[in-house]
């Protein structure tokens, strides 16, 4: 039975809802079907062992694909690029030949008309999708189509949520929608897919899906259905065409050349030497094309710091061309790749429970020492104190309060002031200019402030002793004294949170001992001897 199983959940036909029917029917009880669940949960991680070993097996052949499908993207847009100076030129002599039509004044016009269009559907979207601005401020951007889709998840197919999809001259952006929103502001920016790093691929028409199609960016996979089947058939055909003519106006991608003028004279005696200099054609650098690629590598390889010094020397490269239209474009390609490294590294802090915490705060050194290179410090400190926030609370759950009081707050004093500490340090290293400090501090209270409310549950009740709760505070008193070694002082703080919890204890040692002195007082039998009077 076992081995038909994957047999049929390859299979065309297979419904999973007929499938779970059957087995409750056929099965004569519970064990039956948590064995049944049990087999499947063993194929699902067989399956899943089989394919990361495939992908690690052809993973180095992947890599050196890459690399030949970049070179022979070079070349095509050395061809393009030689394709659109013939083009120039040719568009140039046609404009000064005699013979040519006169239609200059209504083409212009056609064209003022149409950035007029394309200027006002930036400006609605601009007002309807919140945090698009740096996308769509760049220059020459075009609007090509957009619509509302629905996205469905890759493995259920279940609806997740409304997608406002705008198809651009440079790449795919995806807003999702705000629910219960007031004002202008519609959709919220997701995510912006360049066009050479994408594919679109069409889903065939199943009883649980219509209208849909999948679109691939390494390494995510998404689903969207449309309305209609008109609709899905012109998102297609839109993304084709955008694809197709990107790919063949890729004009300044080898070489940038100013289109030559026919009255220039190079014989002339009064030209300018800084006229012949502006003639030179400006070389974009070979190394700044593949660029891009070699960034994809290295975020596959988990080489971080690479691709940080990558990105550094590309944007220095980038700021000293300000104005060169290949430079900007590789700028935007190497953008979303930073980007792309941000959201790696923001993943590996967060925390989750399908991830180990083992390790300390020094686990989390390498990914916030990227984000801060990134200049992402504000986010390296939050997910980095989260982090550590998490470590301390599992750590203390893990003592557990066993025979004496004191013995037990010793261990929690230990591990909460020592985690306090080692925090510290790795904050001072991670972040050296102290422009994050004062982030610390409020986490280092917060955290003071939880485990005092721990404290006072176990030490500050009827049935510990004055003598057992002296010995908790002088304890606790002690391990705070440590931390000026790494620049925290919270004895302040901790003696406030202190305060009144000790002085009702004070307090009520008084009245033990008051009342104590009372009974005593009343047991005593003695009495002053009255002595007779001497006659």
């Amino acid at each position: 039975m076992s081995d038909n199983l994957p047999n049929k959940l390859i299979s065309p036909s297979f419904d999973p809802l007929d499938y779970v029917k059957q087995k409750i029917i056929t099965c004569s009880g519970v064990k039956d079907l948590l064995g049944e669940k049990e087999r499947i949960k063993n194929l699902a991680e067989e399956t899943n062992g089989l394919l990361k070993k495939n992908v690690y097996k052809n993973y180095t052949q992947f890599i050196e694909t890459a690399k030949e499908i970049s070179y022979l993207e070079g070349e095509m847009y050395q061809l393009s690029h030689m394709l659109a100076e013939q083009q120039t030129l040719l568009t140039s002599l046609l404009d000064f030949s005699i013979a040519a039509p006169k239609d200059s004044e209504s083409k212009i016009s056609h064209e003022n008309e149409t950035d007029e269009e394309n200027n006002k559907n930036l400006s609605l979207l601009l007002e309807k999708v919140e945090g698009c601005a740096t996308v769509l401020e760049v220059r020459g951007r075009t609007i090509l189509h957009s619509d509302e889709m629905m996205e469905l998840g890759v493995s259920d197919c279940k609806p997740i949520h409304t997608v406002y999809c705008v198809l651009l001259d440079e790449g795919l952006m995806f807003a999702t929608k705000v629910e219960n929103s007031r004002g202008p502001m519609q959709y919220r920016y997701q995510a912006l897919y360049e066009l050479d790093n994408l594919a679109v691929v069409n889903v065939k028409e199943e009883l649980s899906i219509k209208n849909a199609f999948k679109v691939l960016m390494f390494p995510e996979v998404r689903l969207f259905q449309c309305p209609t089947a008109t609709a899905k058939k012109e998102w297609l055909t839109r993304i084709d065409q955008a694809k197709k003519k990107k790919l063949s106006s890729f004009e300044h991608l080898s070489v940038l050349t100013e289109a030559p003028n026919p009255f220039d004279d190079d014989g002339n005696p009064f030209k300018d030497d800084s006229s012949h200099q502006k003639g030179v054609p400006l070389e974009t650098p070979i190394w700044l094309l593949e660029l891009p690629e070699e960034l994809d590598v290295c975020i596959a390889l988990r080489l971080f710091e690479k691709a940080v010094e990558l990105i550094h020397r590309a944007n220095a490269h980038c700021s000293a061309f300000p104005r060169n239209t290949a430079v900007r474009d590789i700028k935007i390609r190497i953008d979303n790749r930073a980007k792309q490294l941000v959201n790696i590294l923001s993943e590996e802090l967060k925390v989750s429970p399908d991830r180990s915490l083992h390790g300390g705060p020094r686990a989390a050194r390498k990914a916030v020492g990227v984000l801060v290179q990134l200049g992402k410090s504000s986010k390296a400190c939050s997910l980095f104190l989260k982090r550590c926030s998490a470590m301390l609370k599992q750590n203390m759950k893990q003592q557990k309060a066993e025979g004496a009081t004191a013995n037990y707050i010793e261990k929690l004093c230990s591990v909460f002031f020592t985690c306090i500490g080692d925090t510290g340090k790795e904050f001072r290293k991670a972040f050296a200019n102290n422009a994050c400090a004062s982030s610390y501090i409020v986490w280092a209270k917060l955290q003071l402030e939880q485990f005092v409310q721990i404290f006072s549950k176990h030490v500050f009740t009827p049935q510990v002793s004055a003598s057992t709760a002296t010995e908790c505070i002088a304890c606790v008193r002690e391990q705070c004294d440590r931390l000026p070694e790494v620049g925290l002082d919270l004895s302040l703080v901790l003696n406030e949170l202190l305060a009144a919890h000790v002085e009702r204890l004070v307090t009520e040692m008084r009245d033990k001992l008051l009342e104590a002195i009372k009974l005593r007082a009343n047991d005593d039998k003695w009495r002053p001897p009255k002595h007779a009077k001497s006659s």
